[in-house]
């Protein structure tokens, strides 16, 4: 009886590792994710979290010159919109499947227009242009 008992909680706690673990690594490439990236690239002017907007190939295509006049040009209508807005200001929600589907937005209390995602090669990326 005793061997059960043992051999029960050992399989829970496995099973529940077994979840854990995989919700972790999941939760690190979701489309939420993605967008908070992006919207902190814009807030801080990093390009290597808001390029995790756009496809690698479409980023990697870009002049330096290109890559900042979008990063100004958003920066400059989330700071007109937002104005002294954080990350954490903007309430995300993904609807769709594994491959595609939208975000909507919230900001702070303000819906905003819903954003159309996709996944391309394993990573999200907004499919708007």
């Amino acid at each position: 009886m005793k061997f059960i008992k043992a051999t029960t909680i050992l399989f829970l706690c496995l099973i529940t590792f077994t979840c854990y673990s995989q919700n972790s690594e999941e939760n690190l490439n979701t489309p939420i994710t993605m967008f908070k990236n992006w919207v902190s690239g814009i807030k801080n002017q990093n390009f290597e979290e808001f390029k995790d907007g756009y496809l690698q190939d479409d980023w990697d295509k870009m002049t330096k010159e290109k890559k900042d006049q979008l990063l100004n040009r958003y920066a400059k209508i989330f700071d007109s919109e937002f104005g002294d807005y954080e990350v954490e200001d903007f309430n995300v929600s993904f609807e769709g499947n594994e491959n595609e589907g939208e975000l909507i937005v919230f900001f702070k209390e303000k819906g905003l227009p819903n954003l159309m995602v996709k996944k391309v090669n394993n990573d999200w990326v907004l499919a708007e242009k």
